[in-house]
């Protein structure tokens, strides 16, 4: 219930603006920009497939293969294939993988409000390699 009421609306997903609030295009606004529309597309597969899935436990619609291999992950404890096909790599379980999925969210809307940060996570990259080279 508690991924249902953060991801269950496809509204949610767009929730912060993938605009860098720069007046001049830079490397570092290129690899944010990149790295938002990322998390763009993970948030709307995370929310579409929970209201999916929400609506094939009541029985609204039919439990398709992907929608059973999801419940029986997430009753696991496990990240859904749903979710591993658009996400940045991990082994983490899904409730360490949640939390770190929101600290990565948080990173990028810290660096969207308040502009390029004195450190870097580098790790919370989708692509860390396109971090590195606008470095240089």
């Amino acid at each position: 219930k508690p991924l249902v009421s953060k991801y269950g609306d496809a509204r949610k997903a767009e929730s912060f603006d993938s605009r860098p609030k720069t007046s001049h295009p830079d490397s570092f606004a290129t690899v944010l920009e990149q790295e938002v529309d990322r998390f763009h597309v993970l948030a709307a597969a995370l929310s579409r497939s929970l209201v999916e899935l929400k609506k094939a436990i009541k029985g609204v619609v039919v439990m398709s293969d992907e929608l059973e291999s999801m419940f029986n992950s997430l009753s696991n404890n496990l990240v859904p294939g749903l979710w591993s096909k658009v996400s940045y790599l991990s082994l983490k379980p899904l409730g360490a993988w949640m939390d770190d999925h929101i600290r990565r969210v948080r990173f990028f809307q810290v660096w969207l409000n308040t502009g390029t940060p004195a450190c870097f996570w580098i790790s919370g990259f989708f692509f860390p390699q396109g971090f590195l080279t606008a470095a240089l």
